[in-house]
C-alpha cells in the first residue's frame, strides 16, 4: 500500500538535496526523469551543427529528510566537422517522484 507520493521538478548542477519527509527509507522508490537537451550556446556556426549532449541525473542517497541527487553531462564530439566540444558545468532540469510504501 502506498503511504505517500511526492512529485516535482528541479534543476541540478553538481549535487542537490530535495527536501521532503520520509518515514522509512527502506520502503522508498525514487523515479528521476530527464529529457534530451539541445544546446547551441557555445557554438557560433550553423545551428544544425550545434552541440547535443546527454545529461544524466542519478540518486546518491535517501534519508528521512529528503533525497540527494547528482547531475552530470557528457562530452560529445562532432565527427562530421572534426570539431570537439566539451561541456563542463551545465544545469540539468529533471522531474522526480518519491513513492513511499507502508
Amino acid at each position: 500500500m502506498i503511504r505517500k507520493i511526492t512529485r516535482g521538478t528541479s534543476s541540478v548542477d553538481g549535487s542537490k538535496t530535495i527536501k521532503c519527509s520520509i518515514t522509512d527509507t527502506s520502503k522508498v522508490i525514487v523515479i528521476l526523469d530527464i529529457a534530451p537537451v539541445f544546446d547551441s550556446s557555445s557554438y557560433s556556426g550553423d545551428s544544425s551543427d550545434a552541440i547535443l549532449f546527454n545529461p544524466s541525473v542519478y540518486l546518491k542517497s535517501v534519508s528521512t529528510t529528503g533525497i540527494t541527487v547528482k547531475g552530470s553531462s557528457q562530452t560529445i564530439e562532432n565527427t562530421l566537422q572534426g570539431y570537439f566540444y566539451e561541456i563542463n558545468s551545465t544545469t540539468i532540469t529533471f522531474s522526480y517522484q518519491i513513492i513511499e510504501f507502508m
